[in-house]
């Protein structure tokens, strides 16, 4: 997801191996901080403040700087370990990716509060959502993972990149099976995110609320009318194209390393725009399944050194309140062992989370048998239709009694006589 330049770390060299003694300007330690007492902090000198005068600890300011210090080289260790434990974990790689190709859905799911994979509501399909800004990477990931998965190592690429910063982007959902015959997961790439975060949060809620569809042209309300039209004049063949509408089961956020690096290391505010556009739409509640955030892939790590990779993931685990370690994912442009394994490594986090976070089938609430209201407005109305024809009948036998009989007439009934004699021939014969 970057330049044709491939140089993927296998371990940490030495030159990147971590020291609090001999790296700890890596966060920016040495930049210009004011304490409350107004002190400067310069040059990665830790000024803790004035002791109180009555306890003579150190004042809060100063101790919550010193923990957030130390918590961010914790997390930046973590982080470097993570690159050696992957290049030791490679060795297996055939053994996890199997594990993915094993995979359906809902067969990862937990059985917990008393439910039964039959009380959930299983897509035939997990659809996995590709979001992130112009530029950082999502439909080159997309050929990544496809590479990972396909026998056939000469095919071609499956997903449209754009070559250079003018090229047209994503305008249509795209769904891509992984692999290509199976139909247990797929992702969708999407359009890229707007500077505008209320055309983003629009966006997004239609996608995690609606779904998404293979083909769907992809407009926003600040889209010019020239790009409106151009839209329009792709998406002419769509009318023909018949596809099923998925639910998102969840979100994979892919975010520019490069981009990342530069708005921390400036202060213009064009480059820390592109940090706020990341945690406003990261922060989006749709794109949540419950307590889960979304998985974070950062791109173009090729191009930067180790160090400088395990800041960004830092920072943005900061930033975006997620373990960087754990939830953020270094997929750099490159063929080695260490990255297929961290691909199939964010795979399984997102199949995982969305198995776990399947929605319960309509008719399944808490295990507890519950009567709709229609029911129990059809009930009321059938007892007081049983109610009025009782009063009725019971009023129309009290009537009854009260009312004179009316008088029968009754035929006298007369035995009819028989001539023995006149018959007697019938018997003699």
């Amino acid at each position: 997801m970057g330049g044709d330049t491939i140089t993927p770390p296998p371990s940490v060299p030495e030159e990147d191996s971590f020291s609090l003694e001999q790296d700890s300007t890596l966060f920016g330690d040495n930049i210009s901080m004011k304490s409350e007492h107004g002190t400067m902090i310069e040059n990665n000198e830790m000024v803790f403040g004035e002791f109180n005068e009555v306890g003579g600890g150190f004042s809060s300011t100063a101790l919550d700087f010193e923990a957030g210090r130390r918590r961010r080289h914790s997390a930046y260790r973590e982080v470097l370990q993570s690159y050696d434990k992957l290049q030791i974990r490679s060795e297996h790689l055939k053994e996890a990716k199997s594990k993915i190709l094993r995979y359906t859905p809902g067969a990862w799911i937990e059985k917990v509060g008393g439910m039964q994979l039959a009380d959930y509501d299983v897509p035939k399909t997990t659809s996995l959502l590709l979001i992130g800004p112009k530029g950082s990477g999502k439909s080159s990931l997309v050929n990544r993972i496809s590479k990972v998965f396909e026998e056939d190592e000469f095919a071609s690429e499956r997903a449209q990149v754009s070559y250079t910063s003018v090229g047209d982007g994503t305008y249509f959902l795209q769904e891509y099976m992984i692999p290509k015959s199976s139909t247990s997961f797929c992702l969708y790439d999407t359009r890229s995110l707007s500077d505008d975060s209320s055309d983003n949060a629009e966006m997004l809620k239609r996608w995690m609320t609606k779904g998404v569809r293979h083909g769907d042209p992809i407009s926003r309300d600040s889209d010019s009318p020239s790009l409106r039209t151009s839209i329009k004049c792709k998406a002419r063949w769509n009318r023909f194209l018949s596809s099923e509408i998925r639910r998102v089961n969840f979100v994979i956020f892919v975010i520019n390393g490069i981009s990342v690096l530069k708005s921390m290391d400036s202060n213009d505010d064009s480059e820390t725009k592109y940090i706020q556009t990341l945690a406003t739409a990261f922060n989006c509640p749709y794109l949540s399944f419950k307590d889960d955030k979304p998985v974070v892939v950062v791109t173009h790590g090729d191009l930067l050194s180790l160090s400088d990779r395990a800041r960004i993931r830092v920072h943005l685990g900061e930033l975006l309140g997620i373990p960087p370690a754990k939830q953020i994912f270094d997929i750099a442009e490159s063929c080695d062992p260490v990255t297929e394994l961290t691909i199939i490594d964010m795979l399984c986090f997102c199949l995982e989370h969305a198995d776990t976070n399947l929605p319960r089938k309509s008719w399944i609430t808490n295990k507890v048998p519950t009567v709709p209201l229609s029911a129990w407005i059809l009930l009321l109305i059938t007892l007081g239709i049983a109610i009025i024809s009782a009063y009725v009948h019971h009023a129309h036998i009290h009537h009854g009694k009260g009312a004179k009989p009316h008088p029968k007439h009754h035929k006298a009934f007369t035995k009819p006589e028989i001539n023995w004699h006149a018959i007697r021939h019938l018997w003699l014969e």
